[in-house]
């Protein structure tokens, strides 16, 4: 940190930094919970399947301990709680940190004498990285991996780590009620809802979304409608997931009243999957233009009359809305043009506005 200060607001710096530090406070207190459930099988069994339970039991508990310490920062940064992290660290860390880090430490040493052996050392050490991957993958894959969540407030991250304190120094029996209250205004902190402060306004947030358009209303009592969601025809990278989802859960919005599909093309609805797996939206919203749409918008709208969402086709003929005393009104499109909109352009310039 004297060398290079502004590692301190690398998000690695951060995660690393907790981790270890956590490693280093629950070190002693785990090791003597080990040792002593340990000696209790001494008795009764032969030597090495204790030694297997206190090998295994320390890399367990050093998995979970990181992944406490880590947690809030992964919330913040990732709006995810990882809960698969305890299992796949424990093969995951001791590959990297024993095998892959050794072999590219070794080459980077015996490649002033040998590049034949260096280069050996690099195909072992990227063997290994491969394999982690693919573990990584294969975890990353599995149902019930991790939770999303929202951002917590620096206030809530402050809770969060007295609580940690408060179960590393004063885990006694009696100690139990201010740590289960002190557990309930972390909650209450984390969770509380962003848009109880809108304060009687309107609020609207514009994302960058690239090419389309994404546009988060928030009406003055709380209810939420999105405007498009953006899209890339990439199989890789989801705007709905990676940037309009975090966007919502940034502003404490965990459900979606209406949602919008201006034109049913793929710039402004690639992303709506994910959000209407996600943020259960009870209405859907899209122009009267027949049978202009797309494979990908005709199955748009049967998962969301599967989800039991109301498509509603909305354009000028529609009268006037009032959301908590905003009046939303249609502009367009026209139904009978709109019908028979054929061509890229026809769709664009009929757009639900």
């Amino acid at each position: 940190l004297v060398l290079w200060p502004a590692s301190l607001f690398e998000v690695s710096f951060q995660l690393s930094f907790c981790a270890v530090f956590a490693l280093i406070l629950c070190a002693v207190p785990v090791g003597r919970m080990l040792a002593r459930t340990g000696s209790y099988g001494e008795q009764s069994m032969r030597r090495w399947p204790v030694r297997l339970y206190r090998v295994l039991g320390g890399i367990i508990s050093a998995s979970f301990i990181a992944t406490l310490a880590t947690a809030p920062f992964t919330a913040l940064y990732f709006q995810t709680v990882p809960f698969a992290g305890v299992l796949a660290n424990c093969l995951l860390v001791p590959a990297i940190g024993f095998a892959a880090v050794p072999c590219a430490l070794t080459a980077a040493t015996v490649l002033p004498l040998s590049e034949t052996s260096a280069a050996w050392f690099l195909h072992a050490g990227a063997l290994v990285l491969e394999q982690a991957l693919l573990w990584v993958d294969f975890w990353s894959e599995a149902p019930l991996v991790s939770m999303s969540v929202g951002p917590p407030s620096s206030y809530a991250l402050g809770l969060y780590f007295c609580l940690l304190q408060f179960l590393l120094f004063c885990g006694r029996k009696r100690r139990f009620v201010p740590i289960a209250l002190l557990c309930a205004q972390i909650a209450l902190v984390w969770f509380r809802q962003p848009e109880d402060r809108l304060g009687g306004n309107l609020c609207v947030t514009f994302l960058d979304v690239g090419h389309g358009d994404a546009a988060i209303i928030r009406f003055p009592r709380g209810r939420v409608m999105l405007i498009d969601s953006g899209g890339l025809r990439s199989e890789h990278f989801d705007t709905g997931e990676s940037i309009v989802a975090p966007a919502l859960r940034a502003l404490g919005i965990r459900r979606i009243d209406w949602l919008v599909i201006s034109h049913p093309h793929h710039d402004h609805m690639a992303g709506m999957p994910y959000i209407m797996e996600h943020f259960r939206p009870a209405e859907l919203w899209v122009p009267p233009l027949g049978k202009s749409g797309d494979n990908f918008f005709r199955q748009l709208i049967r998962i969301a009359r599967r989800q039991k969402l109301a498509v509603r086709f909305q354009g000028r003929c529609t009268g006037a809305l009032t959301i908590d005393g905003v009046t939303v009104e249609f502009l367009g499109p026209g139904a009978e043009r709109a019908a028979m909109a054929r061509t890229y352009s026809d769709v664009n310039d009929n757009s639900l506005v």
